[in-house]
Protein backbone atom coordinates (compact mmCIF):
# COMPACT_ATOMS: atom_id res chain seq x y z
CA UNK A 1 0.00 0.00 0.00
CA UNK A 2 1.21 3.68 -0.96
CA UNK A 3 1.87 6.29 1.41
CA UNK A 4 -1.20 8.77 2.42
CA UNK A 5 -0.79 12.27 2.78
CA UNK A 6 1.22 14.41 0.47
CA UNK A 7 2.34 12.56 -3.14
CA UNK A 8 5.14 14.61 -4.04
CA UNK A 9 8.75 14.64 -2.95
CA UNK A 10 10.85 17.77 -4.00
CA UNK A 11 14.38 16.05 -5.11
CA UNK A 12 16.60 19.13 -3.71
CA UNK A 13 20.06 16.77 -4.23
CA UNK A 14 19.03 16.50 -7.76
CA UNK A 15 18.87 20.17 -7.98
CA UNK A 16 22.47 20.31 -6.54
CA UNK A 17 23.77 17.69 -8.65
CA UNK A 18 21.48 19.31 -12.00
CA UNK A 19 24.30 22.73 -11.65
CA UNK A 20 27.02 20.71 -11.69
CA UNK A 21 26.04 18.86 -14.82
CA UNK A 22 25.19 21.56 -16.90
CA UNK A 23 28.79 23.68 -15.68
CA UNK A 24 30.08 20.39 -17.13
CA UNK A 25 27.66 20.05 -20.01
CA UNK A 26 26.60 16.59 -19.18
CA UNK A 27 23.57 15.38 -20.19
CA UNK A 28 23.13 12.29 -17.67
CA UNK A 29 24.86 11.35 -14.80
CA UNK A 30 24.89 7.93 -13.37
CA UNK A 31 26.15 7.45 -9.55
CA UNK A 32 25.48 4.09 -6.70
CA UNK A 33 22.85 3.99 -4.16
CA UNK A 34 22.47 1.03 -1.95
CA UNK A 35 19.17 0.63 -0.21
CA UNK A 36 19.08 -2.10 2.82
CA UNK A 37 21.72 -4.15 1.02
CA UNK A 38 20.01 -3.54 -2.28
CA UNK A 39 22.90 -2.43 -4.75
CA UNK A 40 21.33 0.36 -7.08
CA UNK A 41 22.40 2.55 -10.03
CA UNK A 42 20.41 5.72 -10.74
CA UNK A 43 20.60 7.61 -13.83
CA UNK A 44 19.67 11.34 -13.78
CA UNK A 45 19.08 12.18 -17.24
CA UNK A 46 18.08 16.10 -18.15
CA UNK A 47 18.72 15.25 -21.91
CA UNK A 48 14.90 16.16 -22.45
CA UNK A 49 12.27 18.34 -21.75
CA UNK A 50 10.98 16.48 -18.52
CA UNK A 51 13.70 15.38 -16.75
CA UNK A 52 14.09 11.74 -16.25
CA UNK A 53 14.86 9.27 -13.02
CA UNK A 54 16.15 5.88 -13.89
CA UNK A 55 16.35 3.36 -11.09
CA UNK A 56 18.41 0.47 -12.14
CA UNK A 57 18.54 -2.92 -9.94
CA UNK A 58 22.37 -4.28 -10.30
CA UNK A 59 22.49 -8.19 -11.36
CA UNK A 60 19.22 -7.67 -13.35
CA UNK A 61 17.19 -6.29 -15.59
CA UNK A 62 15.04 -4.23 -13.31
CA UNK A 63 14.41 -0.87 -13.91
CA UNK A 64 12.20 1.83 -13.20
CA UNK A 65 12.10 5.19 -15.03
CA UNK A 66 10.37 8.35 -13.74
CA UNK A 67 9.73 11.80 -14.42
CA UNK A 68 10.90 14.73 -12.42
CA UNK A 69 8.70 17.72 -13.15
CA UNK A 70 9.43 21.20 -12.68
CA UNK A 71 11.00 22.44 -9.56
CA UNK A 72 12.63 19.02 -9.25
CA UNK A 73 9.13 17.56 -8.16
CA UNK A 74 9.15 13.39 -7.91
CA UNK A 75 5.41 12.07 -7.91
CA UNK A 76 5.98 9.69 -5.39
CA UNK A 77 1.66 8.22 -5.77
CA UNK A 78 3.06 5.15 -8.28
CA UNK A 79 0.42 3.65 -10.51
CA UNK A 80 0.13 0.05 -9.32
CA UNK A 81 2.94 -0.90 -12.03
CA UNK A 82 5.19 0.93 -11.15
CA UNK A 83 4.81 0.41 -7.61
CA UNK A 84 5.22 -3.46 -7.40
CA UNK A 85 8.27 -3.03 -9.73
CA UNK A 86 9.74 -0.59 -6.83
CA UNK A 87 9.13 -3.33 -4.67
CA UNK A 88 11.07 -5.85 -6.94
CA UNK A 89 13.52 -3.61 -7.02
CA UNK A 90 14.04 -3.26 -3.28
CA UNK A 91 13.22 -6.93 -2.83
CA UNK A 92 10.11 -5.68 -0.58
CA UNK A 93 7.80 -7.85 -0.25
CA UNK A 94 3.86 -7.20 0.08
CA UNK A 95 2.08 -7.14 3.22
CA UNK A 96 4.13 -7.42 6.59
CA UNK A 97 3.93 -5.29 9.71
CA UNK A 98 6.22 -2.66 8.59
CA UNK A 99 4.86 -1.10 5.21
CA UNK A 100 6.91 0.14 2.51
CA UNK A 101 6.75 4.07 2.29
CA UNK A 102 7.77 5.55 -1.11
CA UNK A 103 8.35 9.14 0.72
CA UNK A 104 10.76 7.86 3.11
CA UNK A 105 12.59 5.56 0.06
CA UNK A 106 12.83 8.64 -2.10
CA UNK A 107 13.62 11.24 1.28
CA UNK A 108 16.80 8.97 1.91
CA UNK A 109 17.97 8.61 -2.05
CA UNK A 110 17.64 12.30 -1.71
CA UNK A 111 19.71 12.82 0.89
CA UNK A 112 22.00 10.24 -0.89
CA UNK A 113 22.60 12.28 -3.89
CA UNK A 114 26.13 13.24 -5.13
CA UNK A 115 26.70 17.24 -4.82
CA UNK A 116 29.41 16.84 -8.06
CA UNK A 117 28.45 14.89 -10.78
CA UNK A 118 31.07 12.48 -12.58
CA UNK A 119 31.66 10.22 -15.54
CA UNK A 120 30.07 6.71 -14.74
CA UNK A 121 32.10 3.44 -16.25
CA UNK A 122 28.95 1.80 -18.53
CA UNK A 123 29.56 -2.02 -19.22
CA UNK A 124 27.95 -3.44 -21.57
CA UNK A 125 24.87 -4.95 -19.14
CA UNK A 126 24.22 -0.99 -18.08
CA UNK A 127 23.89 -0.11 -21.64
CA UNK A 128 21.54 -2.59 -22.41
CA UNK A 129 19.35 -1.07 -19.31
CA UNK A 130 19.76 2.40 -20.41
CA UNK A 131 18.99 1.29 -24.14
CA UNK A 132 16.00 -0.64 -23.41
CA UNK A 133 14.53 1.94 -20.68
CA UNK A 134 14.89 4.81 -22.53
CA UNK A 135 13.37 3.34 -26.07
CA UNK A 136 16.66 4.09 -27.75
CA UNK A 137 17.11 3.50 -31.34
CA UNK A 138 16.65 -0.60 -32.36
CA UNK A 139 16.99 -0.95 -28.24
CA UNK A 140 18.53 -4.54 -28.58
CA UNK A 141 21.41 -3.53 -30.43
CA UNK A 142 24.33 -1.98 -27.98
CA UNK A 143 27.46 -3.04 -29.62
CA UNK A 144 29.49 -0.39 -31.77
CA UNK A 145 30.14 -2.45 -35.19
CA UNK A 146 31.45 0.91 -37.29
CA UNK A 147 31.26 4.03 -38.26
CA UNK A 148 29.65 5.79 -41.53
CA UNK A 149 31.07 9.32 -42.43
CA UNK A 150 28.35 9.92 -44.99
CA UNK A 151 30.48 13.17 -46.24
CA UNK A 152 32.40 10.61 -47.86
CA UNK A 153 29.45 8.34 -49.15
CA UNK A 154 28.48 10.82 -51.11
CA UNK A 155 24.84 9.52 -50.76
CA UNK A 156 23.11 12.48 -49.70
CA UNK A 157 22.42 10.75 -46.51
CA UNK A 158 22.93 12.51 -43.13
CA UNK A 159 23.31 10.96 -39.25
CA UNK A 160 19.58 11.33 -37.66
CA UNK A 161 19.04 12.23 -34.57
CA UNK A 162 17.61 9.25 -33.15
CA UNK A 163 21.48 7.43 -34.41
CA UNK A 164 22.91 10.59 -32.51
CA UNK A 165 20.78 10.52 -29.59
CA UNK A 166 21.96 7.14 -29.13
CA UNK A 167 25.77 7.07 -28.97
CA UNK A 168 25.26 10.29 -26.55
CA UNK A 169 23.48 7.89 -23.90
CA UNK A 170 25.94 4.61 -24.94
CA UNK A 171 28.62 6.06 -25.69
CA UNK A 172 29.31 9.95 -24.63
CA UNK A 173 33.35 9.70 -25.79
CA UNK A 174 32.32 8.52 -29.34
CA UNK A 175 29.72 11.46 -28.98
CA UNK A 176 31.56 14.37 -28.21
CA UNK A 177 34.32 13.30 -30.77
CA UNK A 178 31.60 13.26 -33.76
CA UNK A 179 28.78 15.47 -32.66
CA UNK A 180 29.57 18.30 -34.71
CA UNK A 181 30.27 15.84 -37.66
CA UNK A 182 27.78 13.70 -40.39
CA UNK A 183 28.60 10.38 -39.30
CA UNK A 184 26.67 7.40 -37.33
CA UNK A 185 27.27 4.70 -35.64
CA UNK A 186 26.57 1.75 -36.99
CA UNK A 187 25.26 -0.63 -33.99
CA UNK A 188 24.60 -4.41 -33.56
CA UNK A 189 23.97 -7.40 -30.77
CA UNK A 190 27.30 -9.64 -32.38
CA UNK A 191 28.96 -9.82 -29.26
CA UNK A 192 32.12 -10.01 -30.94
CA UNK A 193 31.84 -6.53 -30.99
CA UNK A 194 31.34 -6.13 -27.32
CA UNK A 195 35.11 -5.74 -26.24
CA UNK A 196 34.94 -2.17 -27.24
CA UNK A 197 37.77 0.29 -26.10
CA UNK A 198 38.52 3.28 -28.23
CA UNK A 199 37.27 4.97 -31.32
CA UNK A 200 40.71 4.81 -32.60
CA UNK A 201 39.72 0.79 -33.44
CA UNK A 202 36.19 1.11 -34.48
CA UNK A 203 36.33 0.75 -38.74
CA UNK A 204 35.22 3.53 -40.32
CA UNK A 205 32.53 2.13 -43.30
CA UNK A 206 32.35 3.41 -46.41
Amino acid sequence: MQDEGKKIVQMTGLKTLYSSMKNKEMVYCIFNYVHNKVELEIMFDIGSEIFKLLIIKKYSNITLLLDISKGFILDIFLSKEKYQILLDILDIKSGGNNPFSTKKFFLELNNAIPPFAKQYNLDNNLRYKISQANQLEEANLIYVKGLIDWNKVNSNKHVTVRNREKTKYLYPDIFELIKDKNISVVYTNDEKYSNYTNIKNVEVMV
